[in-house]
């Protein structure tokens, strides 16, 4: 008869091998696991590429409204107009330097016949006591727009 601590050590060793054995993953477990993952990216792909769309057109039109408040300020401290000029769909001048809207977004004016110009250029104008001409900017993408106010009275810039 086997010692019965031999047996004993027996089992336990057997019973690590067969643990030891099982560890792991095997190649098919893992090409499942990756299956999963690759069809989980490709539905939240779309979602996240008009998230990015988004945050493209909020950036932009911050930076209109940061345009035309500067405008603004400019026009009070140096006590005289100062413009603000749609230069075609994608590009504005202020101050003598334009800047061109990204590919996909496109803004549009809406001014009244005091912010129209010469040659049908369309503008926006700022008084050195605070006023301006007044009008909004509309920024849009394929997806979404967004409206900025200029109020006549007071100058006062605002998105929505």
């Amino acid at each position: 008869m086997a010692n019965p601590v031999a047996k004993a050590k027996m089992r336990i060793l057997s019973g690590r091998r067969r643990r030891l054995a099982t560890r792991g993953f095997t190649l098919v477990e893992l090409l499942v696991v990756l299956t999963i993952v690759a069809l989980a990216a490709s539905l939240v792909a779309p979602p996240l590429g008009r998230a990015l769309g988004v945050g493209q057109l909020r950036s932009e039109t911050g930076d209109i409204v940061t345009a035309l408040r500067e405008a603004r300020s400019d026009a009070i401290l140096r006590g005289m107009p100062v413009d603000f000029v749609a230069v075609g769909p994608s590009r504005w001048r202020l101050a003598g330097r334009q800047h061109d809207l990204p590919a996909g977004i496109s803004y549009s004016m809406s001014v009244p016949p005091a912010g129209h110009g010469a040659a049908g250029t369309t503008f926006i104008r700022f008084f050195p006591d605070g006023r301006s001409t007044g009008g909004s900017v509309i920024v849009r993408n394929d997806r979404s727009r967004r409206v900025i106010t200029v109020r006549w009275l007071t100058g006062h810039v605002h998105a929505d």
